[in-house]
């Protein structure tokens, strides 16, 4: 199972941390990719879309774990819209295949 909890300050998040993988089913890969890829098009956008750079996010990676914290401007309404993307996608798969994603938002 896959677990992500959300990091918030007052009502502003700022960051995640995935861990575990969606495996022991027929969905796992499925469940596997659309986290993947909710989760990196979070990334990307706050780089290529909002203008941070590398060094204003805290990445730790590895396998079957991911951690992104914002270090700075996380208030910001359109990084709270790209957060609220990410936990809309993340609930519909849960909702869908909720034996392989436990979410704390």
């Amino acid at each position: 199972m896959t677990k992500i909890k959300f990091f918030k300050e007052k009502d502003y998040y700022y960051g995640f941390k995935a861990s575990g993988h969606a495996d022991g089913g027929e969905y796992e890969r499925i469940v596997c990719a659309g986290i993947s890829a909710l989760t990196e098009t979070f990334y990307f956008s706050l780089i290529e879309l909002l203008g941070f750079r590398d060094e204003d996010i805290k990445e730790e990676v590895s396998d079957g774990f991911l951690s992104i914290k914002i270090c700075e401007n996380y208030i910001d309404d359109k990084v709270q819209f790209a957060f609220k993307y990410l936990i809309l996608g993340l609930k519909k798969i849960d909702e869908t295949y909720p034996r392989y994603l436990k979410l704390e938002v």
